[in-house]
């Protein structure tokens, strides 16, 4: 980390903070521990931390610098126009309702989905009048959508109370029939915000990277690529929909609030295919996450519910696969991490076997529903990744 530091600081007079941290995710160094070690290096004086027009930028300690109408400055500026300036949210919104709109084509008609764009579902959500970025209702449960596109990591850290975007989550959270539980979409959410999350039945996806729309963000690749943050940005061209209509993020703000019907799902969906492959992936992932861990709310009664914990744990490993999973490789797995999960094991274990027929024909339902493909004994994701960055972040934040 030091030497990042000096790599950056002896060669430029000063270098952004906030997109330095930004830069070392890439190389598996998260904000939660870089942002430390800069501090640390403040507090021995070895760097300065220092402002220029409100944006936080590190330099030696006592030496001199001179920002202005540098190059550093300029990229700097631009990189904080598109993350920091009011259209930062409204393509990345954009493009996850396009996403959704397409998989709501793609899963079987029996299961009960739809998508809706930006707004306020206060009839839906039982009163609740919050703006949302999105509303996924599926198996009929609601899921309502909190897009975050900044570069900072999206924490919730004990004593500073949580991050906007958090909050707004939960605060349209119910237990009440039907729930509503929360989504967060950033580019990567610490551990503890996922904690959050779950306890509200809630859950986040990362899509490592920041979403850009290139017409609108003219001079954006330049400036990442100057910062050395190119790979931390996806930057997508206008989406074609159907009738011919192009939407950037403030065009499809326009449509949502003044022509609803231009943007309904089926006139979205064939746009998808102008989204990265790798986006899609992670979202079609979460959406069958969402999907599966809904089976426990809904079973009625013990074997089920315990089955489809077993199903549940499973299926995050198989997103995690790259080569499938032998059902009964499928099984086994579930039912060791359900195992060590379950606080009464040793009267599951007495229905082990009914728990597991269960589980199979949970995994038969998932088929049948094309969120699960199958050749031969081996069951494989639907072209899915899991929703959920593998971190490992340091004990203590």
């Amino acid at each position: 980390m030091k030497n990042a530091v000096e790599e950056r600081l002896d060669k430029w007079q000063a270098w952004p903070a906030n997109i330095f941290k930004l830069e070392l995710e890439k190389a598996g160094v998260y904000q939660n521990f870089s942002g430390r070690c800069l501090l640390e290096l403040a507090d021995n004086d070895e760097i300065e931390r220092i402002y220029i027009d409100n944006i936080p930028y590190m330099k030696w300690a006592e030496e001199e610098h001179s920002l202005e109408e540098s190059q550093i400055k300029e990229a700097t500026e631009t990189f904080y126009d598109f993350t920091d300036g009011s259209h930062k949210s409204t393509f990345p919104e954009l493009t996850l309702y396009v996403a959704l709109s397409k998989e709501k084509e793609l899963i079987n008609d029996a299961v009960q989905i739809d998508v809706h764009p930006k707004g306020h579902y206060t009839s839906l959500l039982r009163g609740i009048d919050n703006e949302i970025d999105g509303l996924l209702m599926l198996n009929h449960e609601y899921f309502p959508l909190q897009v975050y596109n900044g570069m900072q990591l999206i924490s919730d850290t004990v004593g500073n109370g949580r991050q906007k975007k958090v909050k707004q989550a939960i605060d349209v959270s119910t237990d009440e029939n039907p729930p509503s539980n929360p989504v967060l979409i950033s580019h990567l959410a610490a551990e503890n915000v996922r904690d959050v999350m779950r306890s509200y039945n809630g859950t986040v996806i990362d899509t490592q990277k920041l979403i850009a729309c290139k017409e609108t963000n003219p001079d954006l690749a330049d400036a990442a690529r100057f910062l050395n943050v190119r790979d931390c940005v996806e930057i997508i061209p206008r989406l074609q929909i159907r009738d011919g209509l192009s939407l950037d993020g403030k065009r499809f703000d326009e449509l949502v609030f003044n022509v609803p019907h231009a943007i309904i799902p089926r006139k979205m969906a064939p746009a998808a295919t102008q989204l990265p492959d790798w986006y899609r992936r992670i979202v079609r992932g979460a959406l069958h996450l969402l999907y599966v861990n809904t089976f426990y709310r809904r079973a009625d009664n013990r074997t089920k519910r315990e089955a489809s914990i077993l199903v549940q744990e499973a299926f995050h490993h198989l997103l995690r696969s790259d080569h499938g999973m032998n059902v009964d490789r499928f099984i086994d797995t579930g039912w060791n991490e359900f195992r060590q999960r379950y606080r009464n094991i040793k009267y599951a274990e007495q229905r082990q076997d009914s728990i597991e027929q269960q589980a199979r024909e949970y995994v038969l339902t998932l088929r049948n529903h094309n969120v699960l493909t199958q050749n031969g004994d081996t069951i494989y994701a639907r072209a899915s990744d899991h929703p959920h960055s593998s971190l490992s972040f340091p004990s203590g934040y």
